[in-house]
């Protein structure tokens, strides 16, 4: 799959990302600074957004082109907060992912536990927010 940039107004308000490459498919391993990059580039001056490295597909580890040890080095070159592998087929590691930034987020600026706990309360009440952007105003 070739490198695409998207627009910069899909960054604008992000206050995290996770970057996904596929652990036995190398072009997509190199991309992974490229997608970094890209989300600099359009981040508010200042901020420090929360960045997840994820190596997906290790159900297929023996057909693995990327090591973890690589993997890890990426992670802190790129200021990412953790590199962790999934298995998108069982799950095995996606809650970790979500966990992890969330975490981080929540550490970050307390104004994100109170966004937390209207998305909760809307959800518990029926409303259909689900789909909504989970950003601070």
């Amino acid at each position: 799959m070739q490198f695409r940039s998207p627009p910069g107004s899909l960054y604008r308000g992000v206050h995290g990302l996770i970057v996904v490459f596929s652990i036995f498919d190398r072009m997509s391993f190199n991309n992974v600074g490229e997608w970094v990059k890209e989300f600099n580039r359009y981040i508010r001056q200042g901020s420090h957004p929360v960045i997840v490295i994820v190596g997906n597909k290790m159900d297929r580890a023996d057909s693995r082109v990327v090591t973890v040890e690589e993997a890890n080095a990426k992670a802190t070159e790129l200021g990412a907060i953790a590199y962790i592998e999934t298995n998108c087929v069982s799950g095995e590691g996606v809650d970790q992912v979500f966990e992890c930034i969330t975490q981080k987020l929540l550490q970050s600026d307390p104004k994100w536990v109170q966004v937390a706990r209207e998305k909760r309360k809307a959800l518990q009440q029926g409303k259909s927010e689900i789909n909504q952007p989970c950003t601070m105003q």
